[in-house]
């Protein structure tokens, strides 16, 4: 009955030793996993924030058209739009991020106005590094391009300076006395 008693304990440590074992080699592969699952959302969420300030500062600057020299020379410089979209997203959230370099690291180098048809082309690029790189992947280039027409107003040919001055709306059918009206913007 002793030997018994004594088989059994022995077969109960030989199974807590192969779950410890198992334990040993899956646990750390899971959190490599679970820490590269996080920085990808990470890279995500950053690359939305500044997609979304991208374009909160295009449309500001797209309501200051109709100010000619302000809009050409101050608001489209590389560092106002930089600065801005810092400012919306906050210098530490991207300095603490996956971006490389931080506030450093995002370029505007492309961003554009084209003239013929009043439209403003920002484009961003900044590059991503995963905390830990898997099969190779290092940094990565992600690219933010707004594609937005600077709002410059219509006024009809034939303007009768003793007649209200009226903003057409882009469909036509609706028409608006204040150029600051919100629905315009």
């Amino acid at each position: 009955a002793i030997s018994f008693i004594f088989d059994m304990k022995k077969q109960r440590f030989c199974k807590m030793g192969s779950i410890t074992a198992e334990t040993a080699i899956v646990m750390p592969l899971f959190i490599f996993l679970l820490i590269n699952i996080v920085t990808l959302f990470q890279m995500i969420s950053i690359h939305t924030s500044l997609d979304s300030a991208l374009t909160q500062v295009a449309r500001e600057i797209s309501t200051f058209a109709c100010f000619q020299e302000a809009y050409e020379n101050v608001l489209l410089s590389e560092v106002y739009v930089k600065e801005r979209v810092i400012q919306t997203v906050g210098r530490d959230v991207i300095n603490n991020s996956v971006v490389v370099g931080g506030t450093s690291g995002i370029v505007l180098w492309r961003s554009e106005v084209i003239e013929e048809n009043d439209v403003i082309d920002l484009v961003m690029t900044y590059r991503v590094r995963p905390m830990f790189p898997v099969f190779n992947i290092g940094e990565m280039t992600l690219v933010n391009r707004c594609y937005i027409k600077a709002y410059t107003g219509y006024e009809k040919e034939e303007y009768d300076s003793e007649r209200q001055r009226y903003y057409v709306a882009e469909n036509g059918e609706v028409y608006h006395l204040h150029r600051s009206c919100t629905h315009l913007q």
